[in-house]
């Protein structure tokens, strides 16, 4: 007996399904950059990229679209001393379409799709300054990161006559800032040998409605029994960090 599409997509599931894992892609991207030198001390930078993945897969990844823009500025006023800044804004966009099993015959309710949307904003600033000419130089710099995603949740159809196990909530959205402050030391012991010391602070802070509630043991914290669950509490978090170090390079 010959299995058709037409009944293999009604009474046991969709034919796609068999191929989930597979699909083609066609990417398009744009990439520019601008510099300006007004004169011998500044140089003012912009750049750009646009990049676009649509793939043909009925269900999972369908589109993605990502953006950025950023501006750059150093300032080299002597031989000692430079100061740079720089900005960047970026966005990435994906929408998936998702399903879930169901009985005969298949139940189309049960598609959902998910649109996200993540944006981050970072910025930046540093200086230089050369206490002995190609010898001595100290760098500092400081760095600030903003980001959010945004995911919003859809089914493809809804009927209150035709209950479906899928139905799609809209989720929070999720943030995050980061800074960073770096310190380097580098001294050119020989032509051949440079020592260096350097340190870093790192400092995270990340709300995310899926991680913010957990802890190891949650019994009784859950609507099943969660008595049988030890959550390790290996998760994403705030941290503080203090990097330290010291480094030897040397060149044949």
């Amino acid at each position: 007996w010959r299995q058709t599409r037409d009944n293999y997509f009604f009474h046991r599931e969709y034919s796609e399904l068999r191929m989930f894992d597979q699909s083609g892609r066609i990417r398009h991207q744009v990439n520019t950059r601008v510099e300006v030198t007004p004169n011998q001390q500044l140089t003012l930078g912009a750049s750009g990229m646009w990049r676009r993945d649509a793939y043909d897969a009925m269900f999972g990844l369908h589109n993605t679209m990502d953006w950025n823009v950023s501006f750059d500025s150093d300032y080299t006023p002597n031989d000692k001393w430079s100061v740079y800044t720089y900005y960047s804004f970026d966005q990435g966009l994906f929408d998936i379409t998702s399903v879930a099993k169901s009985g005969t015959p298949f139940n189309t309710s049960n598609i959902w799709y998910s649109d996200t949307s993540a944006i981050t904003n970072t910025f930046g600033a540093g200086t230089r300054y050369s206490f002995i000419p190609d010898r001595l130089i100290l760098d500092l710099g400081y760095s600030f990161s903003l980001a959010s995603q945004k995911i919003s949740n859809s089914n493809l159809q809804t009927n209150p006559a035709n209950p479906i196990s899928a139905s799609s909530y809209e989720w929070p959205s999720v943030h995050s800032d980061w800074h960073e402050v770096k310190v380097q030391l580098k001294y050119k012991v020989h032509k051949n040998l440079d020592f260096k010391a350097y340190y870093s602070a790192e400092l995270y802070h990340l709300n995310d409605f899926a991680w913010d509630n957990l802890h190891p043991y949650m019994a009784g914290q859950t609507t099943d029994n969660s008595t049988q669950y030890l959550w390790l509490d290996s998760r994403y978090k705030d941290y503080i960090a203090h990097v330290f170090g010291i480094a030897l390079k040397y060149v044949f």
